[in-house]
Formats: structure tokens, sequence, C-alpha cells
């Protein structure tokens, strides 16, 4: 039930500041987490008055609110959505992101330069780059658009490159049960960019192949060729 600013509020919940439209349940838990962030934050800088200021006040809210985003593949236990909740005012978003089409075509399906960004699981730190998808469907194809849709949910967990390589693979060729799927990823890691070793010209790059794409040489070079010449070179 959403929150109604004409109904008797609930003793129950504390009050916030410029609570939105939510559920309860959705309201709980905002005010339990950006209470634990605020008391964080301010231990750790020793400024009980931190949050003070009105350009930070509702910091440790939108705090909240990015890493519910950035980890929207995890709080749904890393589970295939039908949906996405990224861009509600997206029409395209309503429709389901697995659902295949028949198809003939027994090429080479190359989706080059997708936006991905995660969270790094050591320093809780944003790593961001590109994917670059092939595959060679088996009868079954995906639409364009659902290809970054999807990519960009999977990677919103706490993760490390390798791993998330390996994940979004399987994930995809777990819809498409294609001849042969390959996957690099290049990214950029801030975790290595703004602290510690602070070096921000590293690129990280990790592939995956399946199927043909592991067995045949032909294919995986002809992969690779096209990821040569239609790569967007990255850049912090």
């Amino acid at each position: 039930m959403k929150h109604n600013k004409n109904k008797k509020k609930n003793k129950n919940i504390p009050p916030i500041k410029n609570l939105e439209d939510i559920t309860e349940k959705e309201q709980i838990k905002q005010i339990e987490v950006t209470k634990y962030i605020t008391q964080a934050f301010t231990t750790l800088t020793g400024n009980p008055r931190l949050f003070i200021p009105d350009e930070i006040h509702k910091t440790p809210l939108r705090i909240y609110k990015a890493y519910k985003e950035l980890f929207e593949c995890a709080i749904n236990h890393y589970k295939l959505p039908a949906t996405t909740t990224h861009n509600p005012d997206e029409n395209s978003d309503t429709t389901s992101l697995t659902t295949t089409f028949n198809t003939t075509y027994n090429g080479i399906v190359a989706h080059i330069n997708i936006p991905i960004a995660s969270v790094c699981a050591h320093h809780f730190l944003p790593y961001f780059g590109y994917a670059h998808l092939f595959y060679i469907p088996n009868k079954k194809k995906l639409g364009l658009s659902k290809i970054p849709r999807l990519i960009r949910y999977l990677a919103h967990q706490p993760s490390s490159q390798e791993e998330l390589t390996d994940f979004i693979i399987d994930k995809l060729d777990e819809i498409l049960k294609s001849k042969g799927i390959m996957l690099i990823i290049e990214c950029i890691h801030t975790c290595e960019a703004i602290r510690g070793v602070k070096i921000n010209n590293a690129i990280t790059i990790t592939s995956a192949v399946r199927g043909v794409f592991r067995t045949n040489n032909n294919a995986r070079l002809e992969a690779l060729s096209i990821y040569e010449q239609s790569k967007t070179k990255l850049s912090i």
C-alpha cells in the first residue's frame, strides 16, 4: 500500500523529510539504510555535523538510491528479469527482456561498444567501460535493444570484472542457447585510478568464449577482427 499524505501516519515509522510516495516497506528500508550511512560517515570524519549543510543534507538518501540502482541485480537475487526498471519513462522497458525471435541467420551477430558499469566488490567503487558481444544464433535471436539492457542490468552488482564476465555470458546464453557466444569487457576501475596505486590510464580487459568460438579458430578470429575494427577507445 502506498503512503498517502491524507491518511494518518503510521506512528511506528520515524519521521523523515521529503519522503517519496512509496510503500511503507520501502520507507522503513530507506530510513534504516540512510541512518547507517549517516552514522558511518560521521564516525569516519569525526564530524557530527557533516550532513547538516543544505547542499549535502540529502546525501545519505542519494547514496541509498545510487546503490539501490547499482546493486539492482543483486537485490533481485541475480535472477534474469522479465522487465527492467532503469528508465521507467521508456515504453520499451515494459516489454520482456528475455523474449527471443526465430531466425534462419547463422552468421555472427556482433553488438559492439555497449556501455557497462559495475561496482568493485573490494572497495564498492565503480568501474566502467564497454562490453562487446558476439554470438552465432541457433534458430533464436535477441532484439538489439534487449542486449544492452540485459548487460546493464546484469552488471549492477558488487563484482570483480573476471567473474562478472563469466556471469553475464552464461546468463545471456541461458536465453539464447546459441551455437557460440563470446564476450569481451574492457573497463577502467576507479578503485585503481583514484586511490591506492592511482593509475588512471590502466584498462582491464576480460573475455569469455563458449561453443564454436572456443572450438573453431576461424570463428573466433572473425569475431576478434570485428572487435578490433569497431571498438571505441576507452579513456577516463
